[in-house]
């Protein structure tokens, strides 16, 4: 139903929300104009659920045998609202859009298989596996052969996770995938103290690729900025900053990536270090500048 959720029973824990959206919106949006089926099984339940709801329709719910999981099936988009369908871009548009969410997800959960077909073309296809092995798969060949491991705890502060070297990076933070708590979010700032972590090893405005994952006192973060809360609010954003730079140059560092950190600024400056392929390979990926260049899809 719309609005629904099980995650708000008090006031207090709109602060303290710990979970990436709320179906309690998507579903129903998605469901009040097109034809939805939806399967559903607990761990261990002996039985599931299948629900199906064509648009503004009252839900027939039933018992179902499935596997453990969820499995939605959402077809004819706009079947019963047609003058919507006008405001959709061209597919190739929609798709990329549709890649970029699945590509969060792969990410954020490399237990998780994730395919991603389109007619008979695969687009995604992620078996289960480690991080590193996700990453690489998502992000291609060159950027899986430069990742580094990106790791580093304190008391109010974890990080980890997997960065190319200075080799592989991209003009825009297109290929940079950041979570605080478990959360994919925007965080410009966390972007460019990332960037500023490698110094004068990156090109001029460029950003390197990965995924992080940072942990800090829920307390900290403001998750209520944005209703999709893909735009969290840090309290304490210069202390958390400074330690992600601190630990990203000292990773590049150990990978004989010589840097010196300056632990009372917020600067970190670099001797020059880069290995004789670094020029070349980043000829090859200076026209990479955003996801749709980066994707193509012929229709």
């Amino acid at each position: 139903k719309k609005h629904a959720t099980s995650k708000i029973r008090i006031f207090d824990d709109l602060q303290n929300v710990n979970t990436s959206g709320f179906r309690g919106e998507a579903l129903p949006s998605i469901a009040s104009i097109s034809r939805l089926r939806m399967a559903t099984a607990a761990k261990d339940s002996k039985l599931g659920t299948r629900i199906t709801i064509e648009g503004e329709n009252e839900p027939n719910i039933e018992d179902f045998a499935t596997p453990q999981g969820t499995k939605i099936e959402v077809a004819d988009l706009f079947f019963n609202t047609p003058v919507r369908s006008k405001y959709l871009k061209r597919i190739s548009t929609e798709l990329q859009h549709i890649v970029k969410i699945v590509t969060i997800e792969a990410i954020r959960r490399p237990d998780v298989a994730f395919n991603l077909e389109h007619g008979e073309r695969k687009i995604i296809d992620a078996p289960k596996s480690d991080l590193k092995t996700r990453i690489g798969v998502l992000l291609g060949n060159d950027a899986a052969k430069e990742l580094i491991e990106i790791k580093g705890d304190s008391e109010d502060f974890q990080i980890r996770g997997f960065l190319t070297k200075p080799a592989i990076s991209r003009r825009t933070t297109s290929g940079l995938y950041l979570h605080i708590n478990g959360r994919p979010v925007q965080a410009r700032n966390v972007c460019y103290s990332i960037k500023g972590a490698y110094g004068s090893l990156l090109h001029d405005g460029h950003f390197p690729l990965g995924a992080l994952f940072i942990e800090i006192p829920k307390s900290d973060v403001d998750v209520n900025v944005h209703p999709a809360k893909t735009i969290v609010r840090i309290a304490k954003e210069e202390h958390v900053n400074k330690k992600i730079r601190v630990v990203i140059n000292e990773t590049l560092a150990e990978h004989a990536l010589i840097a010196h950190v300056d632990l009372s600024g917020s600067k970190t400056s670099f001797d020059s270090i880069t290995d004789a392929n670094t020029k070349t390979k980043q000829r090859q990926l200076n026209n990479i500048d955003s996801f749709q260049q980066e994707f193509e899809v012929d229709f």
